[in-house]
């Protein structure tokens, strides 16, 4: 006999919850990478490109997590968590590339690198949205 585990309404609308936020944070530390770019083109400061990575690796982190505990708790709710699995993948391979253009000098990468940017913005604004409404679902 096999048994399915379900969780109560309460418990998944917590999850919900938590998953919300965790892309709201996401989405807005990818803002902030937009702000902290602008200073340090504004002032070719070596502290804000520094910001600018670090903050990038906790969208990475923060995004990550989320993905995991919707893969996890929501998986019932599989464009979620696919498209969240997206949304890493091309903040991983942003700061990839952020990462070749600062310490290799590969400047012919920024356009590539704002583009992918401005679509992860994209991907986590649908997830923020999409996460609310299964919660309030």
């Amino acid at each position: 006999m096999t048994s399915v585990e379900t969780t109560s309404a309460p418990t998944a609308t917590r999850i919900t919850g938590w998953v919300t936020g965790l892309y709201a944070t996401a989405l807005t530390l990818v803002v902030l990478q937009g702000v902290w770019a602008g200073i340090f083109l504004e002032h070719d400061s070596d502290l804000w490109v520094s910001v600018h990575a670090r903050g990038a690796e906790a969208s990475i982190l923060v995004a990550g997590i989320a993905t995991v505990l919707a893969f996890w708790k929501l998986r019932s709710h599989r464009s979620l968590w696919v498209v969240g699995a997206a949304f890493t993948v091309v903040l991983v391979l942003i700061a990839f590339l952020g990462g070749l253009i600062t310490d290799n000098e590969m400047a012919s990468l920024i356009p590539v690198h704002v583009p992918l940017a401005m679509a992860s913005l994209l991907l986590g604004t649908w997830l923020v949205v999409r996460s609310r409404r299964i919660g309030r679902a």
